[in-house]
């Protein structure tokens, strides 16, 4: 049984360009991956094992494609992107949606406590 092959997304805000960072430049250049060949004849089955291929050979054999958004929405808020740009990017809707796949590590939450420490109260 050959699995759908995705043609549209679920929502308008699905349709869009993301910026291709340098690490992940160089991610692709080191599995010299040719242009378009990751995402040449692409469905929901194919892009999940591929992702989990690609993830063991980097040595991240429990991520998965969904697991990726969720880390992906929390790095944006470490670093400090703007939260309409990481909703954008990650194609949502409402910032609520966003949010949800956002999660708060340890280390991050002590540099919060910091400034917080360090800011005077009036």
């Amino acid at each position: 049984m050959r699995a759908k092959k995705v043609t549209t997304p679920k929502t308008p805000q699905s349709v869009r360009v993301l910026p291709l960072f340098d690490d992940a430049f160089t991610a692709l250049q080191e599995f010299n991956v040719r242009k378009g060949e990751i995402f040449d004849d692409v469905n929901k089955a194919s892009a999940s094992s591929m992702f989990t291929y690609y993830a063991q050979r980097c040595g991240m054999a429990s991520l998965t494609l969904h697991g990726l958004r969720h880390h992906f929405a929390s790095m944006c808020r470490e670093n400090g992107v703007d939260e309409l740009v990481t909703q954008k990017w990650m194609g949502h809707k409402k910032g609520s949606m966003t949010m949800h796949y956002t999660h708060i590590g340890n280390n991050y939450e002590a540099i919060q406590a910091q400034k917080m420490a360090k800011k005077p109260i009036k």
